[in-house]
């Protein structure tokens, strides 16, 4: 009847007024709601990928975080560049800014954006590699190996890559090491077509 709906009505005026005087951080009852804070942070447009506890050693990669530059996406400067970055895990307060990611070393350059970005401990090749392998799915169907030993000293830069893979006629959205045969990668691109690579000789990739 009318005066069913009238006090229907009623009540959700005076929860709409409730909800008004609640603060911050409280719910409509009084309670505190816990809000989650990140325990780490940097502004990149990027996508990302840990590094394996199998490369995680003492002063090695411990707490790695790699990011390169993601495709269909624009940062403040409108840059047109693609990247390859780590990232320490451990948060700096320095700047006033907690919980910021602190960057190690210097970044590698790629000719187009990633779409994916993986990275591969590669068992057997621990001397040559003792960072394992980044692999990154580009815009263009290639996929391109870094070496994220060589992004600690600007003078190793510039052979932190170390070779594209180039196979698909479409973007690379797809990509994944074996994690229980840590050296063939598997690669799938617009075009339809799953590849999987073998690196343990990254140098010298091959297609099965």
């Amino acid at each position: 009847n009318d005066r069913s709906i009238d006090r229907f009505l009623e009540g959700e005026r005076e929860r709409e007024r409730a909800l008004r005087r609640v603060g911050p951080g409280e719910s409509a009852r009084g309670t505190t709601i816990m809000t989650p804070a990140p325990l780490g942070r940097v502004e990149r447009s990027a996508t990302f990928a840990f590094c394996p506890k199998a490369c995680a050693k003492e002063g090695g990669a411990m707490g790695q975080l790699a990011a390169g530059t993601v495709a269909g996406a624009f940062d403040m400067s409108f840059s047109t560049t693609a990247t390859v970055e780590l990232f320490s895990l451990n948060p700096s307060t320095g700047g006033g800014q907690a919980n910021v990611l602190q960057k190690n070393g210097v970044e590698a350059e790629s000719h187009e954006r990633f779409h994916r970005l993986v990275w591969g401990a590669l068992p057997g090749a621990e001397s040559e590699y003792p960072l394992g392998v980044i692999a990154g799915g580009l815009v263009d169907g290639s996929v391109n190996l870094f070496n994220p030993d060589k992004l600690f000293s600007a003078e190793d830069a510039e052979s932190a890559l170390i070779c594209p893979l180039k196979k698909h006629k479409g973007a690379v959205k797809g990509l994944q090491f074996n994690p229980f045969s840590g050296n063939l990668l598997a690669s799938g691109g617009e075009d339809g077509d799953v590849c999987i690579w073998d690196v343990a000789n990254p140098t010298n990739p091959s297609l099965f």
